[in-house]
């Protein structure tokens, strides 16, 4: 695994008018999906993803969405030499790419956000991983970005294990604790954020703090709302 030590090479986007972003970070398995289907079945978000040019690469593959999004996802599959569909999108997203270009997927989805008409201008990006992802956003939508990180009450331990990744005895130790260490799982612990959340309940509970969070940061006034304006705060 990469360690993060430094920000990636800068990416150049010209301002886009009109587009309010929620992006949506924390670890595999956290409910990242989960929040992002409620805000887009319930608040009338437009729901995409860094990810989307690579889920459509994987079917090609023959995997289904079930294997891309659903409960298949950690399942090893013969077709792909043992490996789960989760490691083939990790490494499409990220060692594939960094053969292209560290901003590719960075690229494509500003170009996408761009020319979304004007009922899709609240959007919700669920996989956020990488600074430069986060730095392409606030480039291109500047002040109209904000991050929401997702927990499980592993934040610290997700710290522990980057520092051991440092040490030369520290990856035998955290692949004993069963802890994945890939690029695309790094960034989030430490990545600036708005707000968190803490998903250790049940799901109404979650529901009940996403709409908190929406509401006491201003970004929607009723229970459905039908345009929502999103704003950064800097305090």
């Amino acid at each position: 695994m990469a360690v993060p030590r430094r920000l990636p090479p800068k990416v150049v986007a010209t301002p886009v008018e009109g587009v309010s972003i929620l992006a949506l970070i924390g670890p595999k398995q956290v409910g990242k999906t989960t929040v992002a289907s409620h805000l887009q079945t319930e608040y009338g978000f437009h729901r995409v993803r860094f990810a989307d040019p690579l889920k459509d690469m994987a079917e090609c593959l023959g995997l289904t969405r079930e294997h891309l999004d659903g409960c298949r996802k950690e399942e090893p599959m013969e077709a792909l030499c043992g490996k789960t569909p989760r490691h083939v999108m990790q490494t499409l997203g990220t060692e594939w790419r960094n053969m292209i270009g560290k901003n590719l997927w960075a690229n494509i989805l500003v170009s996408r956000l761009a020319v979304l008409p004007e009922e899709r201008r609240f959007v919700v990006v669920d996989d956020m991983r990488f600074p430069h992802e986060l730095q392409a956003l606030n480039e291109a939508f500047p002040g109209r970005v904000r991050v929401i990180r997702i927990t499980n009450g592993q934040k610290g331990r997700a710290v522990v294990a980057q520092w051991l990744c440092r040490r030369r005895w520290g990856r035998l130790v955290v692949r004993l604790l069963g802890i994945d260490m890939h690029e695309s799982e790094a960034w989030w612990p430490v990545l600036p954020a708005d707000a968190e959340i803490e998903n250790t309940g049940t799901l109404d509970q979650l529901r009940d703090k996403v709409h908190t969070l929406l509401r006491d940061s201003g970004a929607v006034s009723s229970n459905k709302a039908q345009r929502l304006s999103v704003q950064r705060s800097d305090t």
